[in-house]
């Protein structure tokens, strides 16, 4: 090796389970959703920017340019501005009852329309968050909001299997003390550290070996996990999801907030390959284990929502937007429930104190308070829920 190279890494097998390079394993995952789930682009369409139909209960978005291109050449430019400027007017109001459009002439001004389900109706129109969408504008899942979800499902196995895992680390915290901030903070870190960077990685610099420090995202065991993006998903399988709240007294908040959303029953296809210490036994195994841990944590405790709308729960992960507090957290395979809640209570009263969460451990038994919700086909479903599939890919020829 050049003694003069500042920094050459030779990456190594670990005896505690750190990665170790090996034959590529292929696999295609299959995801089957089975309650609305929501990747959001960050895009939002604004309520006076779409069509909706109550007759068909579908929702048509609109190319902006070619839209006033139609109001200019038809001289209905001060109309379109005070139409902005009304609060409780829509666009299918303006367009269809004012200005007296016929179907075929909107037709050229349509990008795309998706069913409106149970999110509109009576209820009051809302700006729409918009799902990911390629370069093309086709819906798919990126891979990396896959890989997030099977990080988190193998980190809570990994925890709830270590019998030497620290009991104490999120045991208190103040929201009023800044260092107990930082050191909750620090916990959470070194609990991924603990687990997760288990990569030995060697180099040398200057004639010396020397070792990265397992803090480095190098030393990352997801590293040898690879998720392409999703295939394309047809726009048939989006729907419109309104948020709902549940206390765990059984009050019901309805949120305006709407967001695209894949239909129950859609199917998406990635592939994954494994070139580190990762198996795919132990993502199965973390898989299986997960909405189990979910639901018995934290959901039980809402006792007033609709049971009949709780789906199987066999490798089942949560993906994607709207699923609260618990679904991308940690906190409670630490530290257990009674704990954990008084941990989260006091982390939520900490970053939003209006919202009195100091209570919620002696109140309600659990922390956050709220559960979201939201309904498809009359029922009430949890966000994000997904059946996880794995089969072997032979790209050999």
């Amino acid at each position: 090796m050049d003694k003069t190279a500042p920094c050459a890494a030779l990456r190594q097998g670990n005896d505690d389970g750190g990665e170790a390079v090996r034959k590529a394993e292929h696999y295609k995952v299959t995801l089957t959703v089975r309650t609305p789930v929501h990747i959001g682009s960050g895009a939002a369409t604004l309520k006076k920017m779409y069509l909706y139909d109550r007759k068909s209960n579908m929702v048509s978005f609109v190319d902006t340019q070619k839209l006033f291109n139609l109001i200019i050449d038809n001289d209905l430019l001060e109309l379109y501005e005070d139409f902005m400027l009304r609060q409780n007017c829509s666009l299918t109001d303006f367009l269809v009852n004012q200005c007296k459009f016929t179907s075929e002439q909107l037709e050229p001004v349509i990008t795309n329309s998706v069913s409106a389900a149970d999110a509109l109706g009576e209820r009051p129109i809302a700006d729409i968050h918009r799902f990911m969408r390629d370069a093309h504008g086709r819906v798919y899942i990126p891979g990396s909001s896959l890989k997030g979800a099977l990080r988190t499902a193998l980190l809570l196995d990994m925890i709830d299997a270590d019998g030497q895992r620290p009991q104490d680390t999120f045991d208190s915290f103040d929201y009023r003390d800044r260092e107990a901030q930082r050191v909750a903070r620090n916990h959470a870190k070194q609990l991924e550290t603990r687990y997760l960077h288990t990569v030995r990685i060697e180099y040398e610099k200057y004639g010396e070996k020397k070792t990265v420090k397992p803090e480095d995202a190098r030393c990352d065991i997801m590293h040898g996990v690879s998720v392409s993006d999703s295939l394309p998903i047809d726009d048939s399988r989006i729907i419109l999801c309104r948020k709902d709240d549940f206390s765990v007294r059984g009050n019901k908040n309805s949120i305006n907030l709407v967001r695209e959303c894949l239909r129950p029953g859609t199917t998406v296809e990635f592939v994954l390959t494994l070139t580190g210490g990762i198996t795919i036994e132990q993502l199965r195994t973390a898989v299986s284990s997960y909405y189990g841990r979910y639901y018995d944590t934290y959901v039980y405790s809402f006792d007033a929502i609709d049971k009949e709308a709780q789906i199987d729960d066999r490798d089942c992960i949560v993906l994607g937007g709207g699923n609260g507090y618990f679904g991308k957290n940690i906190v409670y395979a630490v530290s257990g429930k009674e704990k954990g809640t008084r941990f989260v209570s006091s982390l939520l009263q900490w970053k939003f104190y209006k919202h009195r969460h100091q209570n919620d451990s002696a109140n309600y038994g659990i922390s956050p308070r709220m559960l979201k919700y939201t309904q498809f086909n009359r029922q009430y479903y949890l966000f994000g829920l997904c059946k996880v599939e794995f089969a072997p890919i032979n790209f050999e020829v």
